[in-house]
């Protein structure tokens, strides 16, 4: 068996001729100042700027107590009833686990 041939040999033979002209830096800036583009360069300051907490977006509080269900369940609903399922539950303080399996059992008991 023969040496493998290098398939990228032979590429520093072929000449580099750029596509265009190379424009000026201060051309192209004069050219956005005059388009009314705003410059994206970091603009400093001596004065600090002030500091805002982040937005903290809105958060269902949650279940601290450990449980054994080890499966998920993934449904579509209306945001009415996935409210209402949310108030029952904390009305009852129960885990959404838990309401779920007791208003399945009810449903079977009253339709068997």
């Amino acid at each position: 068996m023969g040496e493998r041939k290098n398939p990228f040999a032979g590429l520093n033979d072929i000449p580099v001729t750029p596509t265009r002209k190379p424009v000026d830096r201060a051309q192209i800036d004069a050219l956005a100042e005059a388009e009314g583009f705003p410059s994206r360069s970091p603009v400093r300051t001596t004065a600090p700027l002030p500091i805002a907490p982040p937005a903290v977006p809105r958060r269902r509080p949650g279940r601290p107590r450990s449980t054994q269900r080890t499966h998920q369940l993934n449904i579509k609903t209306t945001p009415d009833a996935l409210n209402t399922f949310y108030a029952e539950a904390d009305k009852r303080g129960m885990g959404y686990g838990e309401l779920f399996e007791a208003a399945l059992a009810a449903w079977i008991e009253k339709n068997s």
